[in-house]
């Protein structure tokens, strides 16, 4: 695991060092969700409502905005410790850990594990886990919830030239 996480390190630090912007191919929609909010949470700055804080919101649970929202409840609870890493963090990986079948045979829970490098260094894992709801155009994932942060352990310098889009080492 850990010769995994250096690896994960040195990459992402030799890419953001040459600039290199990376297109993130999602495997599949619930993919995409999580990597959509980890953008926004990128360029949100943790004051207030904006329109990086509602990219976010948008793509919560029905469930989870009940339990969090209104947004300004939402935008205080990011700012919290748990959540503070994901503030404007410099890069992150998501990896898919587990979607289990609903009775229709279709997925209806998406698990991801999620390792960001905040603005202080450090690495933290958080566990994304996302849901499937009927809208009225179709089924779409949103995001049931985001457990707080657990640091790694590990630090690693700061990505000296912020990259465009998240790196897949896929």
């Amino acid at each position: 695991m850990n010769k995994l996480l250096i690896h994960f390190c040195t990459i992402f630090v030799f890419l953001g060092c040459l600039g290199v912007s990376v297109d993130v191919r999602a495997s599949g929609p619930a993919e995409q969700v999580v990597y959509a909010q980890l953008e926004a949470l990128q360029r949100w700055d943790g004051r207030g409502v904006d329109e990086a804080l509602r990219e976010v919101w948008d793509r919560a649970h029905p469930e989870n905005q009940k339990m969090t929202g209104p947004i300004d409840r939402f935008a205080r609870l990011l700012t919290a410790p748990g959540y503070q890493p994901l503030i404007g963090h410099q890069t992150h990986e998501v990896v898919p850990f587990e979607r289990n079948r609903s009775d229709k045979g279709d997925a209806g829970i998406a698990t991801f594990s999620v390792i960001v490098l905040a603005t202080d260094g450090l690495l933290y894992g958080f566990v994304w886990q996302l849901g499937r709801v009927e809208l009225p155009d179709g089924k779409a994932w949103m995001t049931l919830s985001v457990s707080p942060a657990r640091s790694t352990g590990k630090q690693l310098s700061k990505v000296f030239m912020p990259m465009k889009k998240a790196v897949s080492l896929r």
